[in-house]
């Protein structure tokens, strides 16, 4: 999708710079975010179903990237959650996508200091 390819960009624009200001970071993730949930709106209403999966982890990597933790690991889990709802004929990233999301789980419960639970979602990884 598109539009989520744009929010991509704004989230990660200028990420490699040591001297970009936080603020201007926060301004491209926050952009980036607005446009995620453009992609999300369109699509649901294509009902595409790859579509909401990434844009729900695109979103999660943004609330990381703000340090909203939490809010990150609730799209890691509806990503997570619609990707075992979506399986079809027609549509099933392999486990690679799988491991994304329980990998940026992971992740952010590492940054929490919830050790217990990265651990958790490494587990299902193996």
């Amino acid at each position: 999708m598109l539009i989520s390819n744009i929010a991509g960009i704004y989230l990660y624009k200028d990420s490699d710079k040591n001297n970009y200001g936080m603020e201007q970071a926060k301004k491209n993730i926050s952009r980036a975010i607005d446009y995620y949930h453009q992609g999300l709106a369109i699509a649901r209403k294509f009902n595409l179903s790859y579509g909401v999966i990434d844009i729900y982890s695109g979103l999660a990597n943004a609330y990381t990237g703000l340090g909203n933790y939490q809010k990150s690991i609730d799209y890691y889990e509806k990503a997570l959650d619609f990707d075992r709802k979506s399986v079809s004929a027609t549509r099933r990233f392999d486990n690679l996508h799988t491991a994304s999301i329980t990998m940026g789980l992971a992740r952010v419960q590492a940054m929490m200091g919830n050790h217990k639970k990265r651990f958790y979602w490494l587990g299902g990884l193996y």
